[in-house]
């Protein structure tokens, strides 16, 4: 509407962002279309963390987890409908800031009763064809402290996600691919353990950590857009690893107990239906699943049929839900209820 609070602030916004990058630099760079768009969110939202569902599955229940999976999915969709729309707005504020410097009237914002995902043909304000990141949106929507707020907001989260990932890809990597001067550690009956004595794994993780934060320190660089192969790669290697682990424990569950006598196999406890006691541990995992709202501006952006951004949401989210459920219900119906080892019977 004519009357959005951030114009005003938007036009001077505007002015003194002009040639600046940071948050205040709104070039969008090439654009890419709906299957680009389509893998760049999956990878976005789909992380290390789907690898920790069919623990808090199995503990929390097979019911409450599915449930409460597609809850986090429809509230984490709306909530990514809430940025586009917020994005929307943006780009008309800074459109009408544009639009006052060359004439008074010209800058006039229209209502928000049409479609604000219009065609690009439209010529309406509210088409998203400026990147306004999240921090920025907030200055030109709110006020200096709440661009800070979200600066603060989104440097905690990202920090944490960040240790994440320093943590398990250098682990991972020091276990499967050992440096030579590793060695196995020493037991005490004699025998020998996977792991390393501490100083070699400490030498070795400190190695591949840094290979990973040089690897990806100039990644972070770039657009969406420049890195759409090292996209198309990620996704290939992630769904293979996904439709792999299914794939093998399906085999597992169609042979498991052929040739051996019923007398000889492993008692396994039911699967649960629900556990609320087990709820918070469910919680911590499944509200990080679907994940990607911080990042939605430089995705949504290049976007050439903005049209179509709801849809792609929704398949991907769809989509996505149904790859928890799947690798989470598949590994239940494989492991759960199975003793941690043949002596614990």
């Amino acid at each position: 509407p004519s009357g959005l609070t951030g114009a005003p602030a938007a036009r001077e916004l505007h002015r003194s962002s002009m040639g600046r990058g940071g948050a205040g630099d709104t070039a969008v760079g090439s654009s890419y279309g709906t299957f680009s768009a389509l893998i760049f969110i999956f990878n976005l939202v789909v992380g290390t963390g789907a690898l920790t569902l069919p623990k808090a599955m199995a503990d929390a229940g097979w019911l409450l987890s599915v449930l409460f999976l597609a809850i986090v999915a429809v509230f984490a969709f709306i909530s990514a409908t809430f940025v586009i729309e917020a994005q929307a707005a943006a780009n008309a504020a800074l459109k009408s800031a544009q639009a006052d410097d060359e004439g008074p009237r010209a800058g006039r914002l229209a209502s928000f009763e049409k479609s604000l995902l219009a065609d690009a043909s439209s010529g309406s304000l509210y088409q998203i064809t400026e990147r306004v990141e999240v921090t920025y949106m907030g200055e030109l929507l709110g006020s200096p402290r709440l661009r800070s707020f979200f600066s603060v907001m989104l440097m905690v989260y990202l920090y944490g996600d960040l240790a994440v990932y320093a943590v398990a890809i250098p682990t991972a990597l020091s276990s499967v691919a050992r440096l030579p001067w590793d060695h196995p550690a020493e037991v005490p009956d004699g025998g020998s353990d996977s792991g390393l004595i501490d100083d070699d794994d400490r030498l070795s993780y400190s190695i591949y950590l840094l290979g990973f934060a040089l690897l990806t320190l100039p990644i972070a660089f770039f657009d969406f857009q420049k890195s759409a192969w090292l996209q198309y790669t990620t996704c290939a290697v992630r769904n293979s690893a996904f439709f792999i682990m299914i794939a093998v424990m399906a085999v597992h569950l169609r042979t498991d107990g052929a040739g051996i006598p019923p007398s000889a196999h492993l008692p396994r406890k039911p699967i649960k239906i629900a556990d609320p006691a087990e709820f918070a541990e469910l919680y911590g995992v499944c509200i990080y699943a679907f994940m990607c709202h911080h990042s939605l501006p430089s995705i949504i952006s290049p976007i050439r049929n903005k049209t179509l951004v709801t849809r792609i949401f929704l398949v991907d989210y769809v989509f996505i839900l149904l790859a928890y459920i799947g690798l989470g219900g598949v590994s239940l119906l494989a492991f759960d209820g199975l003793p941690d080892s043949p002596d614990s019977c």
